[in-house]
């Protein structure tokens, strides 16, 4: 079997263009010099934050990740047998789920005792 049929991809349907496309365009955004403004709790204030285009490109490498992951969903809701795709996802989701769960349980965010009061 040769390299190049193994790395074929499939051929991405109309809905997986359209979601590509809307997340070009939120890169596209988030790289946009627009100012931003940070709330600052000890003088009450919004302050202006100075554009780094280092930050905003870093954050778009990130972004790129959950967005090619949800592109192949789409496709694959399109092209049918998914049943793997859809417990790696699931596994994915509750993973994710656990892992806020404990990392704000650890921060001290709010406690056992909070929850039960509310």
């Amino acid at each position: 079997m040769k390299v190049k049929n193994m790395l074929k991809l499939p051929a991405m349907t109309t809905p997986a263009v359209v979601t590509l496309i809307g997340y070009a365009l939120l890169i596209f955004i988030v790289l946009l010099p627009i100012d931003m403004y940070m709330y600052n709790n000890n003088e009450s204030v919004l302050v202006k934050q100075e554009y780094n285009f280092g930050h905003r490109f870093v954050l778009s490498i990130l972004l790129l990740f959950p967005f090619i992951l949800s592109i192949y969903s789409v496709n694959c809701m399109m092209v049918g047998k998914c049943k793997l795709w859809s417990w790696i996802v699931a596994m994915f989701t509750l993973l994710w789920a656990v892992l806020i769960t404990v990392t704000s349980f650890s921060s001290g965010s709010f406690s056992l005792n909070q929850i039960m009061m509310a």
